[in-house]
């Protein structure tokens, strides 16, 4: 009972966690931004306001700036793997739920007879696309962090199935990887951490290792991603950075007008 409260609760958690980041996205681009900040901004606040925390707040890719730069233009197209990892989603979904309402026990066909887990590994595709298309350095904290839920919840249905098809389940497990074929990352962990006891501990070292190496790349992209920001000095040494590229001549000039304007006055 305990362990099904507890597989629960890190569901429940990882659907949260997604929602939260889904909601201020959708919310940001819609008219009721002002309102959805005066709720969530607080917490914004709260991690901006120790110098421990508030570089969590922050972007490490592009906002509202559109680079011509060839490789953060591929960093953005895969944003499309939101959607892609969805649709895989929820295609995963239908031979899964079609075998257990025919009583097939066992589901071992479709993305089953490849891999065990094909909804987490679509789930966390999916994950990543949105990591992309809000990359806040918090929201690569939370996508980390569901990866190793992800393997939780997988590990805790396998010791499920392994109870309600003895035998049937095992052969299954000895056959078909976890995630991915010919098992990398189960490989990986037990070339650097297998050595640790118990197995919980090196789990969470290789997620404190995994998330530090993370939150070291995104600051690498970030340092990449200023150096190709296309600021323009005026003679008063302002720095003005447009929304899309535009020669420097005609930044200053659109500038020029701008300071001439009685609205700006």
């Amino acid at each position: 009972m305990s362990a099904n409260k507890g597989q629960k609760f890190l569901l429940y958690g990882s659907i949260l966690a997604y929602c939260l980041i889904g909601i201020e996205i959708i919310i940001m681009i819609s008219p009721f931004a002002l309102y959805f900040y005066s709720v969530y901004a607080p917490i914004l606040n709260l991690l901006g306001s120790s110098r421990l925390t508030s570089w969590t707040t922050e972007f490490f890719l592009p906002h509202m700036v559109f680079l011509d730069d060839p490789v953060i233009l591929a960093i953005s197209y895969l944003q499309v793997l939101l959607v892609i990892g969805l649709v895989l989603f929820l295609m995963a979904a239908v031979p899964l739920y079609w075998g257990r309402f025919t009583g097939r026990g066992v589901v071992t066909f479709s993305f089953y007879a490849k891999i065990r887990h094909p909804q987490y590994l679509f789930l966390a595709i999916s994950g990543f696309g949105l990591l992309l298309y809000w990359p806040r350095f918090i929201i690569l904290i939370f996508f980390v962090s569901m990866l190793y839920v992800y393997y939780i919840l997988a590990r805790n249905e396998e010791w499920r199935m392994k109870n309600e098809a003895p035998g049937v389940y095992e052969k299954y497990m000895a056959d078909i990887p976890m995630f991915l074929p010919g098992e990398p990352g189960g490989k990986l962990y037990a070339l650097l951490f297998g050595w640790i006891k118990p197995k919980w501990f090196g789990i969470l070292v290789s997620y404190i290792l995994a998330l530090s190496m993370a939150i070291v790349a995104a600051v690498g992209i970030r340092s990449y991603t200023v150096t190709k920001l296309p600021v323009v000095k005026t003679e008063g040494q302002v720095a003005l950075l447009p929304v899309f590229e535009r020669s420097p001549g005609e930044v200053r000039e659109l500038y020029g007008h701008v300071l001439q304007s009685e609205d700006v006055r």
